[in-house]
């Protein structure tokens, strides 16, 4: 190859290369943005108003459930951090099976732990009262059954101190039927029940594994 047509060569691999960098600074990347809610909706506008008012759950609950899935999701992930609406438009998330944009608040329900003894030494810190809720009765009655049967196997294999258990049917309905004098446990304490409830049904898994096991 001689000179000229080495030079032309080079002339062109750094025309080629200044027209990428150009390129490459004229390009930028956007990132990604979920929709974005610009107003309030009239219906969580006037949730609002019924709690500020002293309106009880069930008004509420009442009211969002006009809401549609994508409506309800975006207005809940708008509020802002603390405000009392929030759980409630979270509890009706849940009950549709929908995922959280972020935990409850617990300072909204009045969550207090102080009335509970301290935790061990490995962070064991069981509730006073635990409320599980499962749908004891209807076309889910016999895998509710086995789930409560698995968390009891669990509870009464604890040595140390374990919590008031209560179990609620809930008929098979997201909402269950609570007859007027039933007197529902806190919120925290039903949360912390799920999460009770799950390792309760892990280790009665893990222990049946290796019973399985075993027992070949």
């Amino acid at each position: 190859m001689n000179a000229p047509t080495r030079r032309l060569l080079h002339a062109w691999f750094l025309a080629l290369a200044t027209a990428a960098l150009l390129v490459g600074g004229c390009t930028t990347m956007e990132p990604v943005r979920g929709p974005s809610v610009s107003r309030v909706d009239p219906v969580v506008s006037q949730a609002a108003a019924l709690l500020a008012g002293g309106a009880d759950a069930q008004q509420v609950a009442a009211l969002l459930g006009q809401l549609d899935d994508a409506t309800l999701a975006a207005q809940a992930a708008a509020l802002p951090e603390g405000d009392p609406l929030y759980n409630h438009m979270a509890r009706a998330l849940l009950a549709r099976g929908l995922a959280l944009p972020r935990p409850m608040d617990r300072a909204a329900w009045g969550f207090d732990a102080d009335g509970r003894p301290p935790a061990d030494r490995d962070g064991y810190r069981p509730p006073v009262k635990l409320g599980v809720l499962l749908p004891l009765s209807g076309d889910m009655a016999a895998p509710a059954a086995a789930v409560r049967d698995g968390f009891l196997t669990a509870y009464y294999a604890e040595s140390r101190r374990r919590p008031d258990i209560a179990f609620y049917d809930t008929h098979g309905t997201a909402g269950g039927h609570w007859p007027p004098t039933t007197r529902l446990p806190a919120p925290a304490t039903i949360s912390s029940s799920v999460r009770s409830l799950a390792k309760a049904w892990t280790r009665c898994s893990v222990a049946a594994r290796c019973r399985s096991r075993c027992s070949r």
